[in-house]
């Protein structure tokens, strides 16, 4: 019954398509063994033998191989029968990955034929004549196994109907040693560290080649936040606060560059608050609701934990770690103390939100956009892109307007307070 339900409701999101090449195919070929995380929202294909796997987003547009993301303008769909269907982009990728793990478990078979047969030490006993030595062989496919996820797949020249796929390239910030790196963490019980908060960081997520969630009607979650955001920006500024935005066009931005406006902030000694704002997506059609997010290291229920994870998946693991490598300073009291704050301010934005609006709660989860902030920091979800009527509301202009008059009232009140009683809230 449980299984037939998700389908149903996969369905009524998503729609149903009939062909496609589906991931048991792709694991039955390939000799792949395939999960589904029905809770954290993917289909994982992963290979026993060598540890790799590559990861399909039921609710994103996004394929992770070996911790490095892939980003598609077209999500998955679903066959009659309740299985999950890749777009043409997505199998190149996916397949792409399967074939070169099947090439990395022959190369493996290979290499324990030839040692058992080098007594005579002939790489031509092993290899017939007009057939490549093991040595180039070899280096061949560890070459390519370890350049799947670090160049841009064939896939990503092709344009077509449903759009174009991209990779996640990292810029390395080379010309630029950021002062966090170098500085000393304040300690509590020392100096007075109170700084009056005169600025708002707003972070649009997503952008350019990450087009985040897809909701009904194709709508793209990165378009609506820049556009809330730009509201969010007006609104706050005719309040008297200094706006700052992460991106103000429909580009891609990686982790490092979005926490980096809080961390010159913090480095300045100038108070400030992030706000990163997004759009949200389930599986299940019904689902609505405003939810602002706080950071902790474990969400505060399961519809959070699938949030994070979701949102979390933008960013791949090469992203994460060049961005620890130069915002790392936060210790652990400190970022107990940012979150305790930050709560404080998700709450004084829930009071705000639910005088106008119907749904709105409070909860936590480990963004990595929120870890790496030492500001009062939030996640902001301003509705379920999934759910027909919200997602049609989050078009509107006139809709967007009252959620961003109604959100900078409540970062008005935090900042009043904040500042009123000199941080102690």
């Amino acid at each position: 019954m449980r299984s037939i339900w998700r389908f149903l409701v996969v369905g009524l999101c998503y729609g149903l398509v009939v062909a496609g090449v589906s991931l048991e195919e792709v694991a039955g070929e390939y000799g792949l063994s395939l999960r589904y995380d029905w809770n954290l929202g993917y289909g994982e294909l992963k290979s026993e033998n060598t540890n790799r796997f590559c990861r399909v987003y039921f609710n994103m547009p996004y394929v992770i191989v070996d911790g490095r993301v892939y980003y598609f303008e077209e999500g998955v769909g679903w066959e009659t029968n309740g299985r999950l269907v890749l777009s043409p982009l997505m199998e190149k990728v996916v397949k792409e990955f399967a074939r070169d793990v099947k090439n990395q478990r022959s190369l493996a078979i290979l290499q324990s034929n030839f040692q058992r047969n080098s007594e005579t030490n002939q790489i031509k006993e092993v290899f017939p004549q007009n057939t490549k030595p093991l040595s180039v062989v070899s280096n061949a496919l560890v070459s390519n196994r370890e350049n799947l996820v670090s160049r841009e797949v064939k896939t990503n020249q092709i344009t077509s109907s449903t759009g174009k796929v991209t990779t996640n390239r990292i810029e390395q910030n080379t010309n630029k040693e950021t002062a966090a790196s170098s500085q000393q963490t304040p300690l509590p019980g020392g100096r007075d560290l109170f700084r009056p908060i005169k600025t708002v960081i707003l972070d649009p997520g997503h952008g350019g080649k990450d087009p985040g969630g897809i909701g009904k009607g194709g709508i793209k979650e990165k378009e609506i936040v820049l556009q809330l955001a730009q509201s969010l920006k007006e609104a706050l500024e005719n309040m008297g606060y200094r706006v700052l935005l992460t991106r103000s066009l429909d580009r891609y931005v990686s982790l490092s560059e979005r926490v980096e406006l809080a961390y010159d902030r913090w480095n300045g000694g100038e108070g400030a608050i992030f706000v990163s704002i997004h759009g949200n997506i389930s599986l299940n059609p019904r689902v609505r609701g405003i939810e602002v997010y706080y950071l902790s290291d474990k969400a505060s229920d399961a519809g959070a934990s699938a949030v994070e994870i979701a949102e979390n998946a933008g960013f791949s693991m090469d992203d994460v770690k060049h961005t620890e490598g130069f915002y790392s300073v936060l210790n652990v009291l400190m970022r107990e103390g940012v979150s305790k704050v930050s709560k404080a301010l998700a709450k004084d934005v829930k009071t705000a939100l639910e005088s106008k609006f119907s749904r709105v709660s409070v909860k936590s989860a480990n963004f990595y956009v929120l870890r790496f902030s030492p500001l009062p920091a939030i996640l902001w979800e301003i509705g379920y892109l999934s759910h027909a009527e919200e997602g049609s509301q989050l078009t509107s202009p006139s809709y967007q307007r009252q959620l961003a008059k109604f959100m900078a009232s409540g970062l008005d009140r935090f900042i009043r307070r904040y500042n009123a009683r000199r941080g102690n809230i």
